[in-house]
């Protein structure tokens, strides 16, 4: 499968599967198919792939789709002229070994970001913006691991990995995203679930409560076994990221909806993971829930509610911004898992909104002086 340029022309010819190579097996090839790549893609590579042994080496299903779309638009960043036969470029068949880190360095720093911030009516807008310094050092370790992989089979000099390593991605000033959902807003959603006796229902109660009152990130939830759960102190296990475990209090009002919908449904005798896709006939599969899937769950709950849509994300946000007001910042960076206080202290969204309000405020007091 070669790869072409734009105009046509044949600019690598890279073969599929070479002599000695052992193939995917059909279960492999739908496993991989699962992380977003088209199954004429995944066949053109093999079992020991550098590609298929990094994403066979990552904890999750909700690692692997995030790191696979990472590897998609590095490949784009690095190589916009390059496309397959279906428009998207092969993770397996790109020349990885033929990239430098000093190309990566340049695509890194021009690199933007699709961003949703409302305007001043209140109304969201898309606006490109430079990727933050967080996603920037993202794509840096997952290209770092790519070619270390890479590496192992020497198809790649070790020295480009140091190389990378060295790449310093400097800060970005950006405006926060993120809101704190007012105490009205998820109290009608937390009311209206409360009246769904259903397993989904119950199982949406108790999501919704771990995000607001525990902090979870949405793809957290999925991951949630019924061996996290300590019943004894009312507390659980969360695996995070990076494939961290940490083990956090629950509070009540995020403890007595997850032990309603155990003690109603009893999911730990039919599966190791709690939160599960449900089907329309009200019954749980065996696939944990994704992160895609907390968000419908929430944006369904929040129509049910009849209140404006809430990102997951901002749940979390706001259970860091009452635990900072509650117990101090200290408390709050232990609660949140953040390594460092300075990212507990950009979750604070009153302190932001109320400085945005000040630079507003002082902003409209300038302009009428000068009038």
């Amino acid at each position: 499968m070669a790869l072409v340029t734009q105009n046509g022309e044949s600019q690598y010819d890279i073969s599929p599967v070479q002599t000695g190579e052992t193939a995917l097996k059909n279960d492999q090839v739908a496993l991989f198919t699962g992380y977003g790549l088209s199954e004429t893609h995944v066949r053109s590579a093999y079992r020991e792939h550098p590609i298929i042994q990094y994403l066979a080496s990552l904890h999750s299903p909700e690692s692997c789709i995030k790191v696979t779309n990472i590897i998609k638009r590095v490949a784009k960043m690095l190589e916009p002229d390059i496309v397959s036969d279906n428009g998207e470029v092969n993770i397996f068949t790109f020349p990885w070994e033929l990239q430098q880190a000093s190309d990566f360095a340049l695509a890194l720093k021009e690199m933007t970001v699709i961003r949703h911030v409302n305007n001043k009516f209140g109304v969201k807008q898309k606006q490109i913006a430079p990727a933050s310094q967080a996603t920037r050092n993202l794509y840096k370790s997952v290209f770092k691991q790519v070619m270390s992989f890479y590496a192992d089979v020497n198809k790649v000099d070790v020295n480009q990995i140091y190389a990378i390593a060295r790449i310093k991605v400097k800060k970005v000033d950006r405006p926060l995203l993120g809101q704190y959902i007012p105490k009205e807003t998820h109290e009608a959603v937390t009311q209206y679930l409360s009246t769904l006796r259903t397993c989904r229902g119950m199982r949406d109660a108790a999501i919704f409560a771990l995000l607001l009152h525990a902090g979870l990130r949405r793809s957290e939830i999925g991951l949630i076994q019924y061996q996290d759960i300590d019943f004894k102190d009312r507390s659980l296990m969360i695996r995070g990221k990076g494939d961290k475990q940490a083990k956090r209090p629950l509070w009540d009002e995020a403890w007595e909806p997850l032990k309603a919908y155990i003690d109603t449904w009893q999911p730990q005798l039919e599966r190791d993971h709690i939160f599960t896709a449900a089907s329309k006939n009200d019954t749980l599969r065996d696939e944990p829930l994704r992160g895609v899937g907390v968000r419908y769950i929430i944006n369904d709950a929040c129509a049910g509610a009849g209140v404006e849509s809430i990102a997951p994300h901002d749940l979390r946000r706001t259970f860091c911004t009452d635990k900072i007001e509650e117990y101090g910042e200290t408390t709050a960076q232990h609660l949140m898992r953040h390594a460092n206080m300075q990212t507990t202290q950009r979750y604070n969204m009153k302190i932001e909104a109320q400085t945005i309000k000040l630079r507003d405020t002082d902003s409209r007091h300038s302009r009428t002086v000068d009038q």
